[in-house]
């Protein structure tokens, strides 16, 4: 999704108003959605929330109605409309809103945000200089009290999990409250456990941006290991020779895999980077480092 926004300076945010209940159903899909009820049979007419299938019907519908238009994204009914400039900008937002007329589909304007220069979208801010986490989410998460079981332990892991691109070293900051969370372990809060806390809670602040992958600039992939996880982070080189972040990503080491040697941890660390980015890095030439370039080319 953010290999769309890149170079975007405008952006529009388009809500569709009722979502599913915009599209009308035939006669064979209502006859299966029946509602038996104590007054009688009822044939729905339109799309019913509720339905397992209605998100991935509707997302369907809507790829198809944008597919072809650049820049433009969308989650269920929420759409998004960037542009390098205004021109290209408004181009676009016409071409999506005609659409939407033909469709008969129609938008919420009060939830609706035009022609700005920074904006909140899933989760995200977004603007020129890239995304960045929510502000509102960052304040949560700062002020989070610690957690008094396993069960909100998760939770605020959870939280962090939705912004795991953002965290580099999240891993290994996080690796004593994850052994917390083992079910031989008992749940004792300690001095070890509230500062990897706290380091986790300092890890994501409203101030981080990661920028939008473009195709035509060079890419960075830094791979490292640790004796309990590891982690890769994909970048572009900026003119002034500076790494841009495009995204973080870490997981723990398993118990066997503890017992590697550190060149080993390091292979697999690139091995990681590279499954975990790896529709960035088809058809390039990478490695990490020295070591690992002469020990065998990926």
């Amino acid at each position: 999704m953010l290999t769309a926004l890149s170079s975007s300076k405008f952006f529009t945010k388009l809500d569709l108003a009722q979502a599913y209940q915009q599209l009308t159903l035939d006669d064979e899909t209502a006859e299966v959605l029946t509602v038996n009820t104590i007054k009688g049979l009822y044939k729905v007419k339109r799309l019913p929330f509720g339905i397992s299938v209605a998100p991935w019907v509707f997302q369907r519908v809507i790829d198809t109605l944008l597919a072809g238009v650049p820049g433009v994204k969308a989650y269920l009914d929420d759409i998004l409309i960037s542009g390098c400039n205004a021109e290209e900008h408004a181009e676009r937002l016409e071409t999506v809103l005609s659409r939407l007329q033909k469709a008969q589909l129609r938008v919420n304007k009060d939830k609706c945000e035009f022609h700005q220069t920074s904006i909140e979208f899933l989760g995200h801010r977004i603007d020129d200089s890239g995304v960045h986490p929510s502000r509102s989410k960052t304040d949560a998460i700062q002020q989070a009290p610690a957690p008094a079981s396993k069960k909100e332990l998760q939770a605020f892991l959870g939280l962090l999990n939705f912004y795991s691109s953002f965290l580099k070293g999240r891993t290994e900051a996080a690796e004593p409250l994850y052994r917390l969370l083992d079910h031989d372990h008992e749940w004792k809060w300690t001095g070890e456990h509230q500062r990897a806390f706290e380091r986790l809670k300092n890890l994501l602040s409203s101030d981080a941006v990661l920028v939008p992958y473009d195709c035509k600039r060079p890419l960075i992939l830094c791979c490292d290991a640790s004796p309990v996880g590891v982690g890769a982070v994909l970048a572009h080189r900026a003119d002034d020779g500076k790494e841009q972040p495009i995204a973080y990503a870490s997981r723990t080491l398993g118990v066997s895999e503890r017992n590697y040697a550190q060149i080993d941890r390091e292979g697999l660390a690139v091995v990681f980077g590279v499954k975990k980015f790896h529709q960035y890095l088809a058809g390039r030439e990478f490695s990490d480092n020295r070591p690992q370039a002469v020990t065998r080319p990926v």
